[in-house]
C-alpha cells in the first residue's frame, strides 16, 4: 500500500468492525415444475370390461441456499 498516495502509518491497519455492521439480502431462487398426465384406458375396444388404470404420479422438489461469508 506504500505506493498508494499517502503510503501506511507505521503499525498502523484501518480495522473493520463486523459487530456493528447489518446485512440483509434475499437468496432465494424459483422451483418450476410441471406434469401432464394421461392415462387411455380402453380406447377403441368394443365389448370390453375390467378394464382398469391406476396412475399415481408424484413430484418432489428441494432447494438449499448456502451463503458462506
Amino acid at each position: 500500500m506504500s505506493a498508494v498516495r499517502g503510503g501506511n502509518l507505521p503499525g498502523f491497519w484501518p480495522s473493520y468492525n463486523s459487530s456493528t455492521t447489518a446485512l440483509s439480502f434475499g437468496a432465494e431462487q424459483l422451483i418450476s415444475q410441471s406434469q401432464n398426465t394421461i392415462s387411455n384406458n380402453g380406447n377403441n375396444v368394443a365389448f370390453a370390461s375390467g378394464i382398469s388404470s391406476t396412475v399415481k404420479p408424484t413430484q418432489t422438489a428441494n432447494n438449499t441456499n448456502t451463503v458462506n461469508f
